[in-house]
């Protein structure tokens, strides 16, 4: 492996630990929580519009870290999957929630993109069947 992808590979493997099976970071479980809480119309956590933007940034940077991976490790690299896999349940959260910072980004199209990519079609198909593409 040529050092360069030895150094992109460490990089995205560093963002790996967000995307931990069936573990959540804190801000990811608020966010799980509140998505919960929005669908079934009860008061939500508090929640900040600062914390909507840093979820969808590591989105994003999951979907980088995941594209690196599967770059470099192959198709079927159960890291990059994991990180599409994470990236896809920050942004159907985000969606899910109606946050303001979906208005401008089509958040639940990238996250069916993404489970798409982690292997889950019917999690893609679930989400494109629902027609919310993140409209506020």
């Amino acid at each position: 492996m040529a050092r360069l992808d030895e150094q992109r590979r460490e990089l995205a493997l560093s963002l790996r630990a967000l995307a931990i099976e069936n573990e959540l970071t804190p801000t990811q479980a608020r966010l799980f929580v509140r998505s919960l809480q929005i669908s079934w119309q009860v008061p939500p956590i508090g929640w900040t519009e600062r914390e909507s933007h840093e979820q969808l940034a590591d989105a994003r940077r999951l979907l980088h870290a995941a594209s690196i991976l599967r770059e470099v490790d192959g198709q079927a690299s159960p890291d990059s999957l994991a990180c599409y896999r994470r990236a896809a349940e920050l942004l159907e959260w985000l969606a899910r929630s109606s946050d303001p910072v979906t208005r401008d980004v089509p958040v639940a199209l990238l996250a069916a993109g993404a489970y798409q990519l982690a292997g889950l079609p019917a999690m893609a198909t679930s989400l494109l069947r629902q027609g919310r593409y993140g409209a506020g």
